[in-house]
């Protein structure tokens, strides 16, 4: 933010003006903070012009002693009702830029920068060196994982996890020995931000909008696998889903993350439910009432063959990594 206020400060009005009526900026934070420069500058011009005029009747009030009181009362007077005027020329100009016709252009602003998001998400594909994920997403990840040994898996020695940061959204990419992604996931950060992915869902086309589809809705039918944990501070829940031939053999995990939006407690409540401390099976009514409420906040594709057990990383980023970094933001 300190950069927008920078960057607002130098501007002149016209400019400043035209910058926010354009829709240019993308968060409401920002949006108001270049509303408050210019009611600042407003109120600024107004206060420069009384304290000129201030100064020159108390120049006039020294120099001359033919005026009465009452002309000095009614001078202070029109001082006041200037500095009055400075209220609602503040007030008009907060009103232009909250005004419907106004917000719809900050929001068609804010539109096309997450189609821009989603186009590249489009691009995005498992098998392809980890540099193809850094020039597709003009971003280098903010963290570089080791597998820690939490998750049992047969290539420790050969596995990377690299997680991308933006305002918006987290991107995971695992890697291989030679730097190739075999598996990627997208997590929503914001409520405002729901990418829409298709897939072969077994027996039609299906979309997964982030923040919006439930994991039944998704897809009917029980998954290959369900992974779930739920601590004293901590969850996931994540689902894995295989179609063969006509999914290019790649396995698809739908997935509720904790460091996305919205989060959910599907795990608990599955984990609750149990009736045995042995895994509830993906076909149980158990796991299909958690289904049916849970909400999906990341998609996640691996390459050709590649199943959650080859991973040695949960799917999406790790909460407790990510949250530390959101808070210093």
């Amino acid at each position: 933010m300190e950069d927008w206020y920078k960057k607002f400060k130098e501007m002149n009005d016209d400019e400043l003006s035209g910058w926010v009526s354009s829709g240019a900026q993308v968060g409401s934070n920002v949006s108001n903070l270049a509303i408050a420069e210019l009611t600042r500058r407003s109120i600024e011009k107004n206060s420069r012009y009384t304290k000129k005029l201030a100064i020159t009747i108390s120049k006039f009030n020294k120099s001359s002693s033919r005026y009465s009181r009452t002309i000095i009362v009614l001078t202070w007077i029109l001082i006041i009702l200037t500095l009055i005027m400075a209220i609602p020329i503040s007030s008009d100009i907060y009103r232009y830029f909250n005004s419907p016709a106004s917000q719809e252009s900050i929001s068609n602003g804010g539109n096309k920068a997450m189609e821009v998001y989603f186009s590249k998400f489009a691009k995005l594909s498992a098998g392809v060196n980890i540099n193809y994920f850094k020039n597709i997403l003009g971003l280098e990840p903010v963290f570089i994982n080791s597998p820690s040994g939490e998750k049992d898996c047969k290539q420790k020695n050969e596995q990377k996890e690299f997680i991308f940061v933006n305002d918006l959204f987290y991107i995971q990419a695992i890697v291989g020995k030679d730097e190739s992604v075999i598996e990627y996931a997208i997590t929503t950060k914001s409520k405002d931000f729901n990418p829409e992915f298709n897939f072969w869902n077994g027996t039609k086309e299906a979309k997964v909008t982030l923040g919006k589809t439930r994991f039944l809705e998704a897809v009917s039918n029980p998954p290959e696998k369900i992974d779930y944990s739920c601590g004293a501070h901590n969850y996931e829940y994540s689902e894995e889903h295989y179609f063969g031939n006509p999914s290019n053999y790649q396995y698809f995990i739908l997935a509720n993350n904790q460091a996305g939006i919205p989060s959910s407690d599907t795990a608990c409540k599955l984990q609750n439910s149990q009736s045995s401390p042995n895994p509830i099976p993906p076909d149980s009514k158990e796991a299909q009432n958690a289904r049916r409420d849970g909400l999906i906040n990341t998609f996640s594709v691996t390459a050709p063959f590649v199943s959650m057990q080859d991973l040695c990383f949960n799917i999406g980023p790790s909460y407790n990594q990510v949250r530390v970094l959101d808070k210093n933001n």
